[in-house]
C-alpha cells in the first residue's frame, strides 16, 4: 500500500500499499528474513544497542502488521543506540469499509470521509479506546521497567497515528512526544473533553502527503487546526508534495530530527536541551540528500488526468528499464524507496513509476488512485472484475514500454512489475504484449481475467517472478496459487513462484533479496 495500504500504501505503498499496504522500506543493513510463523507476532521489539534510556512505540496502519515498520526501526536503531523500538500488531477484526473483510485493524472504519464540524462522528469509539488502552499498557510496562514516561514517544502511520494521537491526549503520564504520519484526529468532537491538562504541551511531529487519497491532506490539516484550538502550540507540520498515503526519505529525515530533539542521548541538562537540538537541526540541514526523481513533462498515458510518472534515472550507462506499478490508493512515490534501493544496486537500470488516475472505486464508494475498479474485496469471480479498466491500464504500461524502446532501450531489456493491482496489470501486460520483454515482476497480486486470458506464444518463455505471503488477507495465497497453476497449464514454464510464510499484503526483506536475484538474472549489466 509504498505501503502502504492501506496501504503501502494505499504506498507505500501501500508496501511499503492503500491504507493497509505497508509503505516499502528496503533494508539498508542486515537483510534478515522475517521469522517464519503463520501469524504475525503480537509485537516486535528492536532493542537498544547501547544503554536503554528511551522508547519509541510505533503502530502500523490498517491491514499491516509490526513487520511493515520493522525495517524502519532497524534502520534507525544504529542512529539512536539508546532507544528501544516497540512495534505492536493490531488484532484481526472485520472492517466495515472493506466489505466486512477481516484484517489487522486498530478499530473499525466505516468511511474515509472526515467528519463534518459540529456533527457527532460515526466512529468506532469503543475500538479506538480499546487500542489506546493497549498502548497505555505498553507505556506502563516501560515505566515499570525503569524508563521515565518523559522518555517515551508514541507514534504511528494512518490508523496507528490516530491511536497514538489519542494516546498522547489522554495519557496521565507526561510523554516525550507524538509522531503522526498520514494520520488524523479521531473522536474530534470529544477530543477536547478527553485531553488531560498537560496534553497541550506535547511536541507533535505531523507529516502528510498532499496527494494522499486515503487519509486526505485536508483531513490531516483540519486535525491540526483542531489541536491548535485546543491549545497545542508545539506542532511540527510537514507537507510532502506529490506523496500519497506513504512514507518518503524527507519524512524520515524529519522523523530522525524530531526523535533526536525529544529523546536525546545526553548526560547533562545542557546537552539535552541546548546542544543536541542545535546539532540535530544542523545535521538535518547539511545531510546529503538522495537525488530527487525526475518527472516527465507530459503524461505518457492514454488516460486523461494521469500525472507524469516518476523516473529514477540510471546512474551509469542506461541499458535497461524497470516499470514498477503501485497498488490501489497508492502513487508512484510510494515505491520510490524500492526504486532507489535497486538503483543503487543496478546502475544500468532506469526505474519508471507511474501513478494511476483517480476514479471512483465501488468498495470504497469514493475516488482514489486505481488501475481498475474493485467491486468486491476478495472476489475471485471474473464476472465481477472491471476487465475494461484492467485492459485500459495494460495500454498505459504498453505505452511506457514503447516509450523506452523509442528512447533506445531494447524491448528485451525492459521488465514490467507491480504490487497488488499493479501486479494484476503487469501480469496481463506480459501475457498479451507482442513485444518480447525481459520479464514480469509480480508482488502480492492475482491473475486478472482468468476466464478469458490466453497468453501468446512469446509469453510461453517469459520469465515471471511472483511473490506472495501466506498471511495476505487482501489477496489470498490460494488465489495467487490458482493463477500460477493456470498459467503453467497454458504452457508458461518459466514462473518463479515464491511463498513467504506469515507475510501480509506487503513485502519483506527476504522477498526483496529474491527480487534482486531475479533482476540480476533477467537484466544483467
Amino acid at each position: 500500500m509504498s505501503v502502504t495500504a492501506a496501504f503501502e500504501t494505499a504506498n507505500s505503498g501501500l508496501s511499503k500499499s492503500y491504507d493497509y499496504v505497508a509503505p516499502f522500506r528496503p533494508p539498508k543493513v542486515n537483510k534478515e528474513p522475517y521469522v517464519e510463523v503463520e501469524m504475525p507476532p503480537q509485537q516486535m521489539v528492536v532493542e537498544a544497542l547501547g544503554k536503554h534510556t528511551a522508547t519509541v512505540i510505533f503502530s502500523h496502519g490498517l491491514g499491516d502488521t509490526a513487520r511493515g515498520w520493522y525495517p524502519v526501526a532497524k534502520e534507525l536503531q544504529s542512529r539512536f543506540r539508546h532507544i528501544k523500538w516497540i512495534l505492536p500488531t493490531a488484532p484481526i477484526d472485520r472492517v466495515t469499509l472493506n466489505a466486512g473483510m477481516s484484517m489487522n485493524s486498530w478499530f473499525d472504519i466505516k468511511t474515509l470521509m472526515p467528519p463534518s464540524p459540529g456533527v457527532p462522528t460515526d466512529e468506532d469509539e469503543a475500538g479506538m479506546l480499546k487500542s489506546v488502552s493497549r498502548i497505555q499498557q505498553i507505556i506502563a510496562d516501560e515505566v515499570d521497567a525503569g524508563i521515565d514516561a518523559s522518555r517515551i514517544v508514541v507514534g504511528g502511520f494512518s490508523q496507528g497515528a490516530c491511536i497514538s494521537i489519542l494516546t498522547g491526549l489522554t495519557s496521565e503520564r507526561k510523554l516525550a512526544g507524538i509522531v503522526s504520519l498520514s494520520g488524523w484526529l479521531g473522536l474530534s468532537d470529544k477530543a477536547k473533553s478527553m485531553a488531560t491538562d498537560h496534553a497541550h504541551k506535547l511536541p507533535i511531529l505531523w507529516g502528510h502527503g498532499n496527494a494522499d487519497n486515503i487519509v486526505r491532506y485536508s483531513w490531516g490539516s483540519d486535525s491540526i487546526k483542531a489541536l491548535q484550538k485546543m491549545g497545542f502550540k508545539d506542532i511540527d507540520f510537514h507537507t510532502y508534495p506529490g506523496m500519497g498515503h506513504s512514507f518518503c526519505d524527507e519524512e524520515q529525515d524529519h522523523l530522525t530530527a524530531f526523535i533526536a530533539k525529544v529523546l536525546p542521548e545526553a548526560t547533562s541538562i545542557f546537552l539535552a536541551f541546548v546542544l543536541v537540538p542545535i546539532l540535530a537541526a544542523y545535521l538535518y540541514s547539511t545531510a546529503p540528500k538522495l537525488p530527487s526523481p525526475s518527472t516527465r513533462s507530459t503524461p505518457a498515458s492514454p488516460i486523461v488526468g494521469m500525472t507524469a510518472p516518476l523516473v529514477i534515472p540510471a546512474t551509469g550507462k542506461h541499458t535497461a528499464t524497470v516499470i514498477m506499478v503501485h497498488g490501489l490508493g497508492d502513487t508512484g512515490s510510494g515505491w520510490l524507496h524500492f526504486a532507489r534501493h535497486f538503483a543503487a544496486l543496478f546502475p544500468h537500470i532506469k526505474f519508471v513509476l507511474p501513478t494511476a488516475p483517480t476514479r471512483v472505486v465501488s468498495v470504497a464508494k469514493q475516488g482514489m488512485t486505481a488501475w481498475f475498479d474493485v467491486r468486491k474485496f476478495g472476489n475471485s469471480d471474473p464476472g465481477l472484475e472491471d476487465q475494461e479498466g484492467m485492459m485500459e491500464s495494460v495500454g498505459v504500461v504498453e505505452e511506457l514500454v514503447g516509450e523506452e524502446v523509442r528512447g533506445g532501450v531494447r524491448e528485451d531489456r525492459v521488465v514490467v512489475g507491480g504490487f497488488s493491482q499493479g501486479c494484476v496489470v503487469t501480469l496481463l501486460t506480459g501475457l498479451t504484449t507482442e513485444r518480447k520483454i525481459a520479464g514480469v515482476l509480480g508482488l502480492s497480486g492475482f491473475l486478472g481475467m482468468a476466464d478469458r486470458i490466453a497468453s501468446n506464444d512469446k509469453a510461453k518463455t517469459l520469465p515471471i517472478f511472483w511473490g506472495h505471503g501466506t498471511g495476505d488477507q487482501m489477496i489470498s495465497i490460494t488465489r495467487a496459487e490458482a493463477g500460477v497453476e493456470q498459467l503453467r497449464g497454458q504452457g508458461l514454464k518459466n514462473i518463479e513462484f515464491k511463498v513467504y510464510a506469515g507475510m501480509p499484503h506487503s513485502t519483506c526483506p527476504e522477498e526483496i533479496a529474491d527480487v534482486e536475484a531475479f533482476l540480476r538474472k533477467v537484466l544483467p549489466e
